[in-house]
C-alpha cells in the first residue's frame, strides 16, 4: 500500500463512520463511532504531513548537504577572521582615542597659555600706552623748563656754571643759554 492509498483509505473509513454515526439510534454507539471517525481523520492528516515531509526531504540531496556544510565552515572561518579584525580595530580605536584625548588635553593647555599670553600682551600694551603718555608729558615739561630757563635766567656770574659758555668769552650782555639745552632739545625731538 502506498501513502496516498493509506490516506484515501483513512478518509473513506472516516466518512463511512461519520455516516454510520448519524444513522445509529444508540447514543453510546454514535459516540464511539464518531470518535473512531475523528481518529481516522487525524490519521489521514498525519499521513498527508508525512507525505509532505518526505517530499521536502527527498528534494534535499547529499551533495547539497555537503555544500551547505562547506559554506557553514567557510562562514565560521570568515566569522572568526572578522572577529579578529574587529578586536584589532577596537584595540587601534582605543589607542587612537587615548591619543586624541592626549592631544585634546595638550591643545586645551596651549589654548589656556595663549589666553594667558594675550592677557600679558594686553597688560604690556596698556603699560606702554601709559609710559608713552608719561614720556609725552615729560617732554612737554622739559620743553617748558628749557623755555623758562632761556627767558628768565639772567646772564651774570651767578649762573655761569649752568651756561653753555661757562664764563668764557662772555661779556654778560649775551643772553644766557642753558648748558643742557641741546641735550634737552634732542630728548624732546627738536633740533638745538
Amino acid at each position: 500500500m502506498t501513502i496516498d492509498e493509506a490516506i484515501a483509505q483513512a478518509e473513506r473509513i472516516a466518512e463511512g463512520q461519520e455516516k454510520s454515526a448519524e444513522l445509529s439510534p444508540c447514543d453510546h454507539a454514535k459516540e464511539r463511532i464518531s470518535k473512531s471517525a475523528a481518529e481516522h481523520r487525524q490519521l489521514a492528516a498525519w499521513l498527508r504531513e508525512l507525505k509532505e515531509l518526505r517530499l521536502t526531504v527527498g528534494m534535499i540531496k547529499v551533495e547539497d548537504l555537503k555544500s551547505a556544510l562547506t559554506l557553514l565552515r567557510e562562514y565560521k572561518a570568515d566569522n572568526n577572521e572578522l572577529r579578529e579584525q574587529i578586536e584589532r580595530l577596537d584595540s587601534e580605536n582605543y589607542k587612537l582615542t587615548e591619543k586624541l584625548e592626549e592631544i585634546g588635553t595638550a591643545f586645551n593647555e596651549q589654548v589656556s597659555l595663549v589666553g594667558w599670553y594675550e592677557e600679558r600682551v594686553k597688560d604690556l600694551i596698556a603699560e606702554l600706552e601709559k609710559v608713552t603718555k608719561q614720556e609725552k608729558e615729560y617732554k612737554r615739561l622739559l620743553k617748558s623748563a628749557a623755555n623758562v630757563l632761556k627767558t628768565f635766567i639772567p646772564c651774570d656770574d651767578d649762573y655761569c656754571s649752568e651756561c653753555i659758555k661757562q664764563g668764557q668769552n662772555c661779556e654778560y650782555d649775551d643772553s644766557f643759554k642753558w648748558l643742557y639745552a641741546g641735550e634737552a632739545e634732542k630728548l624732546i625731538g627738536e633740533e638745538p
